[in-house]
């Protein structure tokens, strides 16, 4: 016996001595490395080698360390175990790694020629989770079956708060993880989700699995279960989910939604839904919808194609489903919606564009749809001709011009004509849609220049040039027999025109005033005044062509365009000689203020813009003056109130009618004012994690009323809105009036409650009020939500795994109501 520290002996050499030599047949693949810290025993005649205090043993890829490790290379075993310390608590347990595959144990049993080993209650990492076993069986294909196991998600590997139990695993690395009849316990109870067989993928990156579903209850339609279904990894570039609702009144949903990004190439989605709804009870009437919605986006990745883009949003719906089918107060009100195709490139280095598309617009009250294919936009941006030249009036090197054109079809049509024969029939006025198709082009060109006048004043003279091109023309007539209007259309080319030039000035005026004395240090205030004047004939003269006038049977002369109804702009009849004037205010103020590291200057916004508009037009009939607008925004307190404030004067006399004259100081049309604030600033802090990916911190980050912020003791969000019009002064006025506020509150280090409301002074009603409840589980998230009042009273309950991002962040994910 010899008794060695920090030896390194390796099989081969040992070969050489008679007492430890290995047949060659039987020998080791490579060398074995061998090391300990406090003592290494060799027993020469049993081939057995004893490594005391921090053991560590190397053979190819296998990494062994341990408090204490044997090594009988007459049979090729490894056995390791721990220390003990003087209480009997083990140290430095054994820790095995097989290139990535690694685990911890209490004592472990390994043979070099079988690979094949023998642990107990081991630790393993497996994908991103944990598995825990009693006993473990390693084979020879580095597959490992775990007797009395546990598997979790959780990080504290030590003591998780879940994790499923079975009495049987097989570990394919890297792989799977399969189960026979399996329990989840939380917190060590158990729960009564019990499952005969489990899969788990332990792949990196996506994940085939069952998708669990939130239960609740809503009014009209009874108990539920949403989103329960399956998720499924399509290769690299493509994934697909597939859900479904059930309702204990009859109502379901079917769900699909497919992602798909390629990196610098491409990335979007596909969704499709589905909801048969029931509503009311067998005694007082059932009535049912089928309702669907179908979107799609994509979007090219500017590095697949430089100098290209294309991105497309379809986004089509039956005309019930946002009433019956979300929830969201914004959603419901919505009626109209759009779908585009955009596809935009650029020649001789950028200074030719084209774009090109399609645009359809969905009204879902109307039940009209609005086709818009192709549009075609090519613009060449501003050329400055004489800037290169040896010329010293720089007046003329700043003349410059752009050219733009915009051609456009669009077709009108009823929602239920599209779908099944694409609308190429008769309308619902008995109209043939192609009848109704619209089709024109546009040319622009914009001339302008700029320069400064007297060093202080920036002076821009334009002259704008516009051209309509179309391919039908309309006349109206009165038919005196039928006593009605009649129109008649003509397909022929036909182009109109117009044009106005003008000039406009401005400048910046300067005031400060500086105190010596006080905690005002000084007050700057910014004057921005401009002036414009601009020209523009009148286009409605016979001897343009572009209007024409009709006589009804009371000989009432009325004079109409020609070009009405063709889908472009057309020639505008009101001729124009006009001032426009506007004044730009900015007001700021530097505040002294003592603090414990001495005298610091803060820099406060009074007025951030404040700016005052209008117009008056020389050659007007009547009513010169436009109407005077006053708009601008603050921030008070701070910073921590902001407010927007706007307000529309009319100058005129309104008696039953508005009249050619003045009033004193003008009638106030309307006018507004909204305040918000987020009362704890620290809501508003970028989060970091090392957990996360960039994505999903853009995600948090975006959009942080999606997540309840554990960190943070309390957050409230106030907003408040006035607004007035009173545009008719012989109809009542339109006073609205509300308040909203959403925020939460920390009641335990693991608890918190959110709260949103608010109140309509107008309608005197409560607003959409929500309470919250949320208890954070570290690996798992719990919320129960309850809107107790409203024709959308209902509650839901959640509780599911979180991502380690959220586990780091203490992030909860803010369960809406209105999710499906």
């Amino acid at each position: 016996m010899a008794v060695f520290a920090h030896l390194n002996i390796h099989a081969q050499s040992l070969s050489k001595n008679d007492t430890l030599k290995i047949d060659n047949k039987n020998g080791l693949e490579f060398p074995v490395d061998y090391s300990a810290d406090d003592s290494v025993i060799l027993d020469l005649p049993n081939k057995t080698v004893y490594l005391f205090g921090n053991a560590k043993i190397h053979y190819g890829e296998i990494n062994l360390d341990a408090g204490f490790i044997i090594v009988n290379f007459e049979n090729k075993d490894i056995i390791a175990k721990p220390f003990y310390d003087s209480i009997g608590s083990p140290i430095h347990l054994p820790h095995f790694s097989d290139g990535k595959d690694q685990f911890t144990a209490d004592s472990m049993k390994y043979n070099f020629s079988t690979k094949k080993a023998l642990v107990y209650n081991t630790r393993t990492v497996q994908g991103e989770g944990f598995v825990f076993g009693e006993k473990t069986y390693k084979d020879a294909q580095n597959n490992t079956y775990v007797k009395h196991a546990r598997y979790t998600t959780c990080n504290d590997s030590i003591n998780p708060h879940f994790y499923i139990y079975a009495k049987k695993f097989k570990v394919i690395p890297n792989k799977q993880l399969v189960t026979g009849p399996a329990n989840l316990l939380i917190a060590g109870i158990n729960t009564p989700l019990f499952i005969p067989f489990g899969f788990f993928p332990l792949q990196k990156g996506q994940k085939r699995g069952i998708i669990f579903p939130t239960y609740g209850e809503t009014q009209d339609r009874g108990f539920y279960l949403r989103n329960f279904g399956y998720y499924l990894p399509l290769g690299k570039y493509f994934d697909l989910s597939s859900t479904a609702d059930f309702y204990f009144r009859g109502s379901f949903g079917i769900h699909i939604n497919s992602n798909y990004a390629k990196r610098y190439k491409f990335r979007g989605n596909f969704a499709f839904d589905f909801n048969h709804n029931k509503f009311g009870e067998a005694e007082n009437g059932i009535s049912i919808s089928d309702d669907y919605s179908i979107k799609w986006n994509y979007s090219m990745d500017a590095k697949a194609h430089p100098g290209q883009f294309f991105n497309a949003s379809l986004n089509y719906k039956s005309p019930n489903y946002n009433r019956n089918n979300t929830f969201q107060q914004q959603t419901i009100a919505q009626s109209t919606i759009q779908s585009t195709i955009n596809y935009r490139t650029s020649f001789f280095n950028n200074n030719f564009n084209i774009s090109t598309g399609a645009r359809v617009t969905q009204n879902l009250s109307t039940e009209m749809v609005d086709l818009s294919f192709p549009e075609l936009n090519l613009n060449v941006p501003r050329i400055t001709p004489f800037a290169n030249l040896n010329i010293k009036n720089q007046t003329i090197k700043n003349i410059g011009f752009s050219y733009n054109m915009d051609l456009k079809n669009s077709l009108l049509m009823k929602q239920y004509n599209l779908t099944p024969t694409l609308g190429f029939e008769k309308n619902i006025a008995g109209i043939k849609l192609l009848d109704s198709l619209q089709s024109s082009i546009v040319h622009a060109i914009p001339i302008s220049a700029s320069f400064k006048l007297f060093k202080y004043f920036q002076l821009n003279p334009f002259f704008n040039y516009n051209e309509f091109w179309y391919f039908r023309t309309k006349t109206l007539s009165w038919d005196t027999i039928g006593d009605s209007l009649t129109t008649s259309i003509k397909n022929e080319f036909n182009r109109g025109y117009m044009f106005s030039s003008g000039i406009s000035l401005s400048t910046q005026i300067f005031g400060l005033a500086q105190f010596k004395k006080g905690k005002i240090q000084a007050i700057r205030h910014v004057l921005i005044p401009s002036v414009s004047f601009d020209i523009s004939p009148n286009f409605e003269t016979k001897t343009n062509g572009f209007y024409f006038t009709q006589t009804d049977t009371s000989g009432k002369i009325e004079k109409l365009s020609k070009y009405t109804g063709t889908g472009s702009a057309i020639p505008s009849g009101n001729k124009r000689a006009a001032v426009g004037f506007n004044i730009g205010n900015n007001l700021e103020m530097k505040w002294r203020k003592n603090t414990d590291t001495g005298l610091v200057v803060k820099k406060i916004k009074i007025i951030e813009t404040f700016n005052i508009s209008g117009s008056y037009n020389f050659i007007a009939d009547s009513f010169n003056l436009s109407n005077i607008n006053f708009n601008g925004n603050s921030s008070v307190f701070n910073g921590k109130v902001r407010v927007n404030y706007s307000c529309n004067v009319d100058p005129y006399k309104y008696t039953s009618r508005r009249i050619n004259q003045y009033h004193k100081l003008g009638r106030i049309v309307s006018a507004g004012i909204s305040m918000s604030t987020n009362l704890n600033p620290q809501a508003q802090r970028k989060k970091t994690s090392s957990y996360a990916t960039e994505q999903e911190l853009n995600l948090i980050n975006s959009f942080p009323q999606n997540f309840i912020d554990f960190n943070i003791p309390w957050s409230l969000q106030l907003s408040y809105n006035l607004s007035y019009s009173h545009t008719n002064p012989t109809l009542a006025k339109d006073l609205r009036q509300s308040f909203t506020f959403n925020g939460d509150i920390k009641l335990s280090q693991f608890w918190k409650i959110g709260f949103a409301s608010g109140y309509d002074f107008k309608t005197k009603d409560i607003a959409l009020t929500k309470i919250d409840f949320y208890r954070d589980l570290h690996c798992w998230e719990f919320s129960l939500g309850w809107i107790p009042v409203g024709f959308m009273r209902s509650y839901d309950f959640t509780i599911r795994v979180k991502s380690s991002t959220l586990q780091d962040l203490k992030l909860t994910r803010r369960n809406f109501w209105f999710d499906n």
